[in-house]
């Protein structure tokens, strides 16, 4: 660079301006950082409010960042709200066509936060993935998923495609369970056992009404009786604990009422011995 144009750089920008603002954006992480291990916290101890502080936490650290950079524009560059607003349009326009995905990410952000298709805490699908939504920031979205991986996507994306949400804010969430029976099984017998498996579960929400219902489908080679559940979860962290301790509810039922399933009617496949062991018997 040239020197003529360095030392007009500096008398404008200056190093106490830059240690200054350094020492602001160390500060403004510092408190950001801070809050959000206060709220993991909080959310630990207060289980059932973790996803009301996980959103206050998300609209909190965003108001600290916008807030700590006007403050720095207005107090450390002296930068008047007309100038902010001309420097505004001028980065804006910039970010449009240099760094457009960028760009989008950061608008993508501040949808998401403030009238997203989710929160942060809920649980969601969104492709092939299905978790936790751990945090929304100003470029990317961070997921968990249930094997405990954590996955960074670009904010911009959520907006272009379909997201399944199955909470929707709230710790309860609804989920389908499929039992098979045969055709020759006693039908309403099976739906009770059914629903007496779902009575006793310890992860369901027994204030809400139990729903079991029946369809005769294909299912392989014959057709079959399938016996949807629609179980409201206690708190969709446990969804597949609950899964799982239904599976055995209702298979020990079957068993103890001797409910055919679609499997015990088809003819059990015959195995020739070996050439080779044939003659040798």
């Amino acid at each position: 660079m040239n020197p003529e144009h360095k030392e007009f750089l500096l008398s404008i920008l200056g190093w106490e301006k830059i240690m200054v603002t350094t020492l602001a954006i160390l500060a403004l992480s510092f408190i950001a950082n801070r809050f959000r291990f206060l709220t993991d916290h909080l959310a630990k101890r207060w289980h059932k409010r973790r996803l009301i502080l996980l959103q206050v936490r998300s609209v909190v650290v965003f108001i600290t960042y916008f807030l700590g950079a006007w403050a720095i524009t207005q107090y450390v560059w002296g930068i008047s709200h007309e100038g902010l607003l001309v420097f505004g349009a001028t980065l804006a326009v910039a970010l449009g066509f240099a760094l457009k995905p960028i760009a989008e990410s950061v608008i993508g952000g501040l949808v998401l936060i403030f009238d997203g298709p989710f929160q942060v805490g809920d649980r969601v699908t969104f492709r092939d993935l299905y978790g936790d939504i751990q945090m929304i920031g100003f470029r990317a979205t961070r997921l968990l998923t249930l094997d405990k991986t954590l996955v960074t996507l670009p904010n911009h994306l959520f907006l272009q495609e379909a997201t399944l949400c199955g909470n929707t804010g709230s710790l309860e969430m609804m989920v389908d369970m499929d039992f098979y029976v045969s055709l020759s099984a006693n039908l309403p017998l099976a739906k009770h056992l059914v629903e007496a498996a779902v009575s006793r579960a310890d992860y369901v929400d027994h204030q809400k009404p139990i729903v079991v219902l029946a369809k005769e489908i294909p299912l392989g080679p014959l057709p079959a009786y399938r016996l949807r559940a629609k179980v409201i979860v206690k708190d969709f962290v446990k969804e597949k604990l609950c899964l799982t301790e239904l599976t055995l509810k209702v298979h020990e039922l079957f068993q103890e009422h001797q409910i055919p399933r679609p499997l015990d009617h088809l003819p059990v496949p015959t195995i020739a011995a070996p050439t080779s062991l044939a003659r040798a018997s």
